[in-house]
């Protein structure tokens, strides 16, 4: 029973581990896409990504804390 279980943990965490690698390669390239449209534009971008990133963050810490449970 714990191999079976250990196994489902480790499947999770593989699978949450890929979805943030996605998010974070998603997020590189919405960063190297940008284009220059004035201060308006970049203000709405730079919160709206800086949002992204905490979100990633927080996924990355939760991974961890989780894992260690």
């Amino acid at each position: 029973m714990l191999v079976n279980e250990k196994k489902e943990i480790d499947a999770d965490y593989n699978k949450t581990l890929l979805e943030l690698e996605t998010k974070n390669k998603e997020l590189k390239k919405k960063l190297a896409d940008y284009k220059d449209d004035g201060q308006d534009k970049w203000n709405g971008f730079k919160t709206e990504f800086n949002h992204d990133m905490n979100e990633l963050g927080k996924a990355v810490k939760n991974i961890t804390v989780e894992n260690v449970e």
